[in-house]
């Protein structure tokens, strides 16, 4: 098992380092996936979190994340001042921070807690729709995984998914159905 960033573990999917993978976030992928949805993101920000008025935005983000450049860009484009409170490559820390009150996040909406809530503000970017799914290295038996590969689905695909369907060459065969 690792975490690791999509990009490393598409990159060692296919020098054959890595069996399995589920990657948040896919853009271009060099192997198909075997499974394939869409998530939506949002943003969120502790219960009753405002920033003032007149301050930068507070971001709390990871640097070359997706939902992080997207958000940049939007502030840029904009001329929309932003600080980062926090920045941190764990998701779970940037949750935690999130739920104190040092700013907003943009997520995936399977990520959001109890103690968060979603914002929709003008001065933050509309959240956009991402690829999410299960990779495997080009070589692998996938009959023989099959029954992990559907584990996997079942355990990681959010209940509100938009499946896409997947090209016949990159289908599992005789996977079982739940």
């Amino acid at each position: 098992f690792s975490c690791d960033h999509g990009t490393a573990q598409l990159k060692e999917l296919v020098a054959g380092l890595l069996d399995i993978a589920f990657i948040c976030e896919t853009n271009n992928a060099p192997v198909p996936a075997v499974v394939e949805w869409s998530e939506s993101l949002c943003w969120v920000a502790a219960r009753g979190f405002t920033a003032p008025a007149d301050a930068p935005i507070p971001l709390i983000h990871w640097p070359g994340r997706l939902t992080d450049r997207y958000a940049i860009s939007f502030f840029e484009a904009t001329g929309t001042r932003f600080a980062v409170p926090f920045s941190s490559a764990d998701a779970t820390a940037r949750v935690a921070a999130a739920e104190a009150g040092l700013g907003y996040l943009m997520v995936n909406s399977r990520a959001v807690t109890p103690a968060l809530e979603v914002i929709q503000a003008p001065f933050l970017p509309s959240a956009p729709t991402v690829r999410s799914g299960i990779y495997v290295r080009p070589d692998l038996n996938r009959r023989r995984h099959a029954p992990l590969i559907r584990a996997l689905e079942v355990a990681l695909k959010p209940p509100d998914f938009a499946v896409r369907a997947v090209e016949p060459a990159a289908k599992v065969v005789n996977l079982p159905r739940r």
